[in-house]
């Protein structure tokens, strides 16, 4: 091969490398055909209509949560992205197997649907309960160390919120009052929501 050929051929590849490096970085142009379709559905013809789930709670003690959710969504808790599908395990107390939320901690849990990639024409679907049970049941009374430990009650106060294409369409606020007569524990109904 000759040197000017060996030229070309090297100018064409480094071409190619700095064409795919800057549309790796978010640079340069991409040639992607239908980019700008906006909450499209891939059969062209329904849009998808983004269903959202928030729940935020409170309590004045610590709390031993537990979530379950079913569809295709992202959460977010507290602002931070947790993944696309799972509920995230990064934050469970290992020992309890429940998310132990303390005292006074405002937690917000943010569901937002995303597109079936394997079936974008089944419609989305989003459905979440919950539950809470105090983690301190009973408490000593430091001046009575010779007592038996006394029930204590916690105070929760969740807000459940839906939104269907960023409008609001159902909110729900209660305060639970966590005591030997419930059991420490609240388990919630089911919230489900299914776009049409």
């Amino acid at each position: 091969m000759n040197t000017t050929k060996k030229s070309s051929l090297f100018a064409v590849l480094c071409g190619l490398l700095t064409a795919t490096l800057l549309t790796a970085c978010g640079g340069g142009t991409r040639n992607e055909p239908n980019s700008n379709k906006g909450n499209e559905t891939n059969n062209g013809n329904e849009e998808v209509i983004p269903i959202e789930q928030t729940l935020t709670l409170k309590s004045d003690r610590p709390i031993m949560f537990d979530c379950f959710a079913f569809g295709v969504f992202t959460l977010y808790v507290n602002g931070v992205d947790k993944g696309t599908s799972y509920i995230s395990s990064d934050d469970r107390d290992s020992e309890e197997g429940n998310l132990v939320i303390p005292a006074n901690t405002l937690k917000t849990y943010h569901f937002t649907t995303a597109p079936n990639q394997y079936s974008p024409s089944i419609p989305m679907e989003l459905t979440l309960n919950f539950s809470f049970e105090a983690k301190d049941q009973r408490i000593e009374d430091p001046n009575k160390p010779y007592d038996l430990p006394q029930p204590v009650e916690t105070t929760v106060t969740f807000t459940w919120q839906e939104k269907i294409n960023k409008k609001v369409t159902r909110e729900e606020s209660k305060t639970v009052i966590l005591s030997q007569d419930n059991g420490w524990s609240y388990k919630s109904r089911e919230y489900s929501t299914k776009s049409k």
